[in-house]
């Protein structure tokens, strides 16, 4: 099943619009991974805003500039889109049909 899972993340990795990345352990904790959230951007009203979870429930944020710096450190921390493609390809190679 994981194998499945593996092999689907990695086809939604290769479409134009999407963008997957793994960060590695070796790059340390980072304040996204404790809180998940969505940054979304609205076409229609050209603006950016937050879909954000907690315990108690979900909203959605209209100023995502916390959220953004730290989506922006994430990515800058985590391996390539290429990298990362390599990677899920490894770990499908791991496991065993």
């Amino acid at each position: 099943m994981l194998r499945r899972q593996l092999e689907r993340v990695l086809d939604f990795s290769r479409l134009p619009h999407v963008a997957i990345r793994v960060m590695p352990f070796q790059s340390g904790a980072a304040p996204g991974l404790s809180c998940p959230f969505t940054l979304l951007y609205i076409e229609a009203a050209k603006a950016h805003i937050v879909y954000a979870e907690t315990l108690t429930g979900a909203d959605y944020i209209k100023t995502p500039g916390a959220y953004s710096l730290v989506l922006e450190q994430m990515w800058e921390r985590s391996l390539s889109d290429e990298d990362t493609r390599s990677l899920l390809q490894d770990r499908i190679r791991d496991i065993a049909d």
